[in-house]
Parts: C-alpha cells; sequence; structure tokens
C-alpha cells in the first residue's frame, strides 16, 4: 500500500538526532540491560557454584539445579496469559519487584553470615535455594519474554529493525559480562547486588515505561499519531 512504500527507515545514528527517537531507543536499552543485569544468566549457568558457596554437597547441588531449570520452564509457561491480562507495564512491574522480594532473604542472610551474625549455614542453604526458586519464577513470567515482546510493540515500523538490533546487542553485552564478573563475587555480593538492580528496574519501569497493549500494528505510546491508531488501552502508562 501507499502507506508501505512511503516508509523510510531510520538508522541508530540518525535517531540518535532525534529526541522522540531517542527517548524511545534509550528506554528499550536500558530495559534489555537491566535484563541481564538482573543476574538471571548467573543464577542459571552458575547454579552449581552459588549453592555450593550456601553450604550444599554432593548430589543435592544438582538436584537444586535442575529444580531451577524445571521451575523456569514451568513459570514461562504461565507468561503468556499474563502479559495479555494484566498488560506489559504492570507485569514488568509485578516481575522486577517480585524479583527483589525474593532475593532479599538470601541478601540478608548471606550478609549476615559473611560478617559473622550469627546465621547458620543451614539457614543460608535454604533461604538461598527458596530465593533462587522464587526469583526465577518471577523473572519467568516477566522479564524474560516480555522484554522482547514490548521491544517489538515499542517501536514505529521506521525504527523498530535498528533499534530492536541495538537493544538485542546490549542484551548480549551485558549477559557476558555478567556471567563473567560473577565469579568473582561472592554469594553475599551477588544476591544483595541483583536484589537492589531489580528494584531500581521496577523504578525505572513505573517512572518510563509506557504501555503498549492494545496498540495496532506500527503505532508505539513513544511516537504519538505515527501509524495507524490505538487500541482501547489509549496509551496509559
Amino acid at each position: 500500500g501507499a502507506g508501505a512504500s512511503e516508509l523510510t527507515r531510520v538508522s541508530i545514528t540518525s535517531a540518535f538526532g532525534k529526541p522522540l527517537y531517542l527517548k524511545a531507543i534509550m528506554i528499550g536499552c536500558v530495559l534489555s540491560a537491566f535484563q541481564q543485569l538482573s543476574g538471571i544468566n548467573v543464577v542459571v549457568s552458575a547454579s552449581n557454584r552459588l549453592f555450593q558457596n550456601a553450604g550444599m554437597t554432593g548430589v543435592w547441588v544438582s538436584v537444586a539445579s535442575l529444580g531451577v531449570t524445571c521451575v523456569n520452564l514451568v513459570a514461562c509457561l504461565c507468561a503468556s496469559p499474563l502479559v495479555e491480562r494484566l498488560g506489559r507495564k504492570k507485569l514488568l512491574m509485578i516481575g522486577n519487584l517480585g524479583q527483589g522480594v525474593a532475593l532479599l532473604p538470601a541478601a540478608v542472610a548471606c550478609v549476615l553470615e559473611a560478617v559473622g551474625g550469627g546465621v547458620s549455614e543451614q539457614v543460608t542453604e535454604v533461604l538461598s535455594i527458596a530465593s533462587v526458586g522464587g526469583f526465577v519464577i518471577f523473572f519467568a513470567v516477566a522479564m524474560g519474554p516480555v522484554l522482547w515482546i514490548y521491544l517489538s510493540e515499542m517501536y514505529t515500523n521506521d525504527v523498530k529493525e535498528a533499534a530492536s538490533a541495538l537493544a538485542s546487542a546490549l542484551n548480549w553485552v551485558f549477559c557476558i559480562a555478567m556471567v563473567f564478573s560473577s565469579s568473582f563475587m561472592p554469594n553475599s555480593v551477588a544476591f544483595t547486588l541483583f536484589c537492589v538492580i531489580s528494584f531500581v528496574a521496577a523504578a525505572f519501569v513505573h517512572v518510563f515505561v509506557l504501555e503498549t497493549r492494545g496498540y495496532s500494528v506500527g503505532s508505539s505510546p513513544y511516537f504519538p499519531g505515527v501509524g495507524s491508531g490505538v487500541g482501547p488501552e489509549g496509551g496509559d502508562r
């Protein structure tokens, strides 16, 4: 149609010179970074080490890691109905807050144990397993799948390809950086850092992220008046 033939792709370099594009691109990139800064790939790839640091031994380390994988799979199956029922922004808020709350008990226990605060190794072990399980559940129903849905919806067609590619590239960069740096982190630092980052991510979503549910293809709340109209969500924050 005429709309398709008139579509002009916007490069990242030219988009950076336009405030409207720049703001949306930065929000997408920060969200993408937060997905990895939450520590999900550290928890999954280094779960054996995390559980060993928490005091587990023998076959129970592998059993706990397998349990984390199973929890992740089951939680992912719940994401699809939730994202349409709650909306993208609300689910991202719930997910990040849930991640922070889930990691808080393990963070406190590991810090107290590290400073000799009277917390037993057994208590730290149990809290670490419970925290990791809760963290994985909240990630799997929110930041895991919803980020990619959101990136596909938040941009108009002229800049979607370039902006999504940049956000994906940053996601990989932060993934590698987090997995590499985690090998130098004791559990007290790792759990505390990931807990704080999850709460900061929730605050970022609350302040900057706009709801995209109900917008038609090619339309976005970040680009008012561009595209083919909006749906029932009407661009509510």
